[in-house]
């Protein structure tokens, strides 16, 4: 009976250890700043598209624009918002989308180097087609651009 207790708290424990969110990031090396068009060189989202529940607000035509860090366990650190239109409440789903990706390391990443990159999330109705986005000024030039 002591047996099996013990057993059950151990695997509880561990259970509990292995579910824990790391409260600092994984450096594997210095932070790149890349182009938000180069993410793919480094991290691969293990999903392509994430649906999250919006907070019951609609608009036509909104963005968030983003900046943070895929660290070198594929995680996303230093999240910051750096503008949202038409209401701040889209930062949230903009937050909640970003989070929803899992990064795997990118066959041409093999260092796991994490990166800090801007991205813009867009939220609209009809394809973004009536809507103008602001230009989005990256942290570093694309690769092979300069």
């Amino acid at each position: 009976m002591i047996r099996c207790l013990i057993a059950g708290a151990l695997a509880l424990v561990l259970s509990a250890c292995a579910t824990t969110p790391r409260s600092e990031p994984v450096l594997d090396g210095p932070i790149r700043n890349i182009h938000s068009g180069d993410l793919m060189r480094y991290w691969v989202p293990s999903n392509e598209t994430v649906r999250i529940p919006g907070h019951g607000m609609r608009v036509d035509c909104g963005y968030v624009l983003q900046q943070f860090v895929i660290d070198s366990a594929g995680e996303i650190r230093g999240y910051e918002v750096l503008e949202a239109a038409p209401d701040e409440r889209l930062a949230g789903d903009a937050l909640r989308a970003i989070a929803g990706f899992d990064y795997r390391a990118a066959e041409t990443n093999p260092d796991r180097t994490p990166v800090r990159l801007r991205l813009m999330t867009t939220f609209d109705r009809n394809g973004g087609e009536d809507c103008e986005w602001p230009e989005v000024e990256p942290l570093a030039p694309r690769h092979g651009e300069g």
